[in-house]
């Protein structure tokens, strides 16, 4: 459990998460900005989980409402910090986290109806210095078994949101087309650098 709780101190790196619901440009949001400050990003453990637990258990493909089962968010939770530590270890000022503990929360709640807090605290104490929150005003792209929800995406949003919101954690909300995507998030992130010199 130490692991998961690990929390930054004054001269860490500085973690960003890229925090929104299915299809809404996160991964390549994380990927472009790693390679814009010369840096690393924090792959989605999810997937890779999902991907394989369907590989190896279940040839007939199923929906990821499905395939992933309450008994897995432990896993997952704990393989996504794992590969946050890792990466974190080998990046540059900065780290961008394709996901992070705080969505496996909400998406538990709103997959499973389960509110296990544990999950959140773990994100809270692991001091991430600014979620973008990716708007739902770009088109959904389908991606079976991991994306299942194109009509849910606004009803996602706000959960994400309000989550942010009542956990008073620092976020930018990140809109438009890719270009404009990139664009504030830049922005957001050269903020975030110029006040912690």
């Amino acid at each position: 459990m130490g692991k998961i709780i690990k929390e930054n101190t004054a001269n860490s790196i500085k973690k960003i998460v890229l925090y929104g619901p299915e299809s809404t440009g996160k991964t390549m949001l994380a990927q472009q900005l790693a390679k814009h400050y010369n840096t690393l990003y924090a792959a989605e453990y999810a997937r890779y989980y999902l991907d394989l637990k369907l590989e190896l258990y279940d040839p007939f493909g199923r929906k990821s409402d499905e395939i992933c089962q309450p008994q897995d968010i432990p896993q997952i939770v704990i393989g996504q910090v794992a590969f946050e530590d890792s990466t974190e270890e080998q990046a540059n000022r900065l780290l961008f986290c394709d996901t992070n503990p705080l969505m496996t929360y909400v998406y538990n709640k709103y997959y499973f109806g389960r509110d296990d807090e544990w999950i959140a605290l773990a994100a809270v104490k692991r001091n991430y210095d600014l979620y973008l929150l990716t708007n739902v005003d770009i088109p959904w792209v389908p991606d079976p078994p991991h994306r299942d929800r194109p009509d849910n995406r606004e009803e996602l949003f706000d959960l994400f949101k309000n989550e942010l919101i009542s956990r008073n954690l620092p976020y930018v909300l990140v809109s438009g087309d890719y270009e404009k995507r990139i664009e504030l998030s830049i922005q957001s992130v050269d903020d975030l650098l110029s006040t912690h010199k």
